[in-house]
């Protein structure tokens, strides 16, 4: 911990002393940075396996509110705080990071599946649907599919499965979640029940 704080201390000595030159070198000051963030990640795994889950939350949203664009450490501070029952705070970092980078192809999902894994379907395609022509990551694709798919509003999951399918090419799931929502919308229209 001792070693923690003086490189926490280290790192904001330099960011203060090259805030002070009259054109710091930005290649230089990231790679800092870079160090320091890795060395905190570092240190909150170490306390994560330990089982010093509020001691590793601690150094997450440190990190996060030092770095508050970085997916992976504000999805990782959401976790944790779902992993410890605080669904609430887990919530709210997710939604702080979403309206934080509004133009992340990906800012919209750690929050759309905080709710996709809560049943809570019909949230989901508010958050996603503007997110597609930034094509994001399949993770997006999918949660919106089922979502659409459990909300029974199956022509939206077809369409979902065929650009995700246009976007990630190489996903097999998406072809097959495609023709189960196509034979879905087939017993539809013939007068079926829309159960496979």
């Amino acid at each position: 911990m001792k070693r923690l704080i003086a490189l926490i201390s280290v790192t904001a000595a330099v960011s203060i002393a090259l805030g002070q030159t009259a054109k710091p070198d930005p290649a230089r000051v990231a790679s800092i940075w870079n160090s320091a963030t890795n060395r905190m990640g570092e240190q909150a795994d170490v306390w994560y396996d330990e089982g010093d889950y509020p001691r590793s939350t601690q150094m997450l949203k440190f990190m996060a509110s030092s770095d508050p664009s970085d997916y992976e450490i504000n999805n990782n501070l959401g976790w944790m705080l779902e992993n410890m029952e605080r669904w609430d705070e887990a919530l709210a970092t997710y939604v702080r990071y979403r309206k934080t980078n509004p133009s992340a192809a990906d800012a919209a999902y750690p929050e759309a599946n905080f709710y996709f894994m809560q049943r809570a379907y019909s949230k989901v395609p508010p958050l996603i649907e503007p997110t597609l022509g930034k094509k994001p990551e399949a993770n997006s694709y999918r949660i919106l599919g089922h979502a659409y798919e459990r909300l029974g509003l199956l022509a939206d999951a077809e369409r979902v499965w065929k650009q995700m399918i246009e976007d990630h090419p190489n996903d097999p799931a998406s072809k097959n979640n495609l023709v189960k929502v196509e034979r879905k919308l087939a017993q539809q229209k013939g007068g079926g029940s829309g159960k496979p």
